[in-house]
């Protein structure tokens, strides 16, 4: 009579676990930086789109009273302070990812969004707007308006000078050489 002690085991090898592991850590070292980027271009956008709603609360208050002044808490008189006509922070409601200002005179007004170091953006940095629509920021929020930022690209021409060139938009003429055109 013979025995038989081979016994059927079941479940997974050290192997195997550490290779999914491994995947694993892979695949959150690509998505991560991928999804903390988008985080912050949604804060921005949410900044920006304050700062629009904002402006056109300030023009609504000149048309009522004729002036800028007046739509902002100015405790110290030096021109600026938070809105009084629309909403202190963005986004609106819940933990504010920038802080919104106003700094006036009778006739002009600057907007600016001022981050608060929430979502990885970096405490002081800006975005603004101004009563004639020019918008701009400071720090890594520079660019922030900018729509075509990620579509220009760096070039060198014929001399060896670095310039900068924005891929064309749809319905664009485009010409490679003289005479060789097309449109887009």
């Amino acid at each position: 009579m013979s025995t038989n002690n081979t016994a059927k085991t079941s479940g997974f090898t050290l192997i195997e676990v550490m290779m999914v592991v491994v995947i694993i850590g892979i695949l959150a070292a690509v998505a991560l930086p991928s999804y903390q980027n988008y985080i912050v271009r949604s804060a921005v956008s949410d900044a920006q789109a304050s700062l629009l709603g904002l402006a056109n609360a300030m023009e609504r208050h000149r048309a009522q009273t004729g002036s800028y002044l007046g739509s902002f808490n100015d405790p110290d008189g030096d021109g600026s302070g938070a809105p009084l006509i629309y909403s202190v922070q963005s986004p609106e409601s819940g933990t504010a990812n920038f802080d919104l200002t106003i700094t006036a005179t009778a006739s002009t007004y600057n907007l600016t969004a001022t981050a608060t170091g929430q979502k990885n953006i970096p405490v002081k940095d800006t975005v603004s707007l101004n009563n004639v629509g020019v918008r701009g920021g400071t720090g890594s929020l520079f660019n922030a308006w900018d729509k075509n930022k990620e579509k220009t690209t760096e070039k060198k021409t014929e001399k060896g000078e670095a310039s900068t060139e924005t891929s064309p938009q749809q319905g664009e003429t485009v010409c490679i050489e003289e005479g060789k055109c097309t449109t887009i």
